[in-house]
């Protein structure tokens, strides 16, 4: 465990987000949480996580399902933040700018669809209290 906190203490969170293939988990994330933070004004409620621990842990939309069961939250969004970007890398640092936005769009139109989200490597899971 002390190793992959090292690695992620020192670790270039932005430089990561230079390569196309991480934009598109960034944008897909970013999409969402413009979309709630336009929707609620009230900031106090939001947050986000990404701790060192959980990173090479495998969770299933079942077992989020289940942890989150007894709380009073409503599932607003399963996004699959990623889908094939990370096996497209190669091709997507290569495309145009106007190819790259293409893809996207393409992206955001299947991200949440039940029967795509299992392909992500990064997920989201948006949820409402009450």
């Amino acid at each position: 465990m002390e190793t992959i906190t090292k690695h992620y203490t020192e670790y270039d969170e932005q430089a990561r987000f230079e390569h196309r293939h991480n934009q598109v988990e960034f944008r897909t994330t970013l999409r969402y949480i413009e979309k709630y933070l336009a929707e609620t004004k009230n900031t106090t409620d939001q947050a986000t996580t990404s701790t060192p621990e959980d990173v090479f842990v495998l969770v299933r939309k079942e077992d989020i399902d289940a942890l989150m069961k007894p709380f009073a939250v409503t599932r607003l969004h399963y996004v699959a933040t990623t889908l094939v970007a990370r096996f497209l890398r190669d091709k997507l640092a290569e495309v145009s700018h106007a190819q790259f936005e293409l893809y996207l769009r393409h992206h955001f139109a299947i991200c949440e669809r039940p029967d795509m989200v299992g392909m992500t490597s990064h997920s989201l899971d948006i949820f409402r209290k009450g």
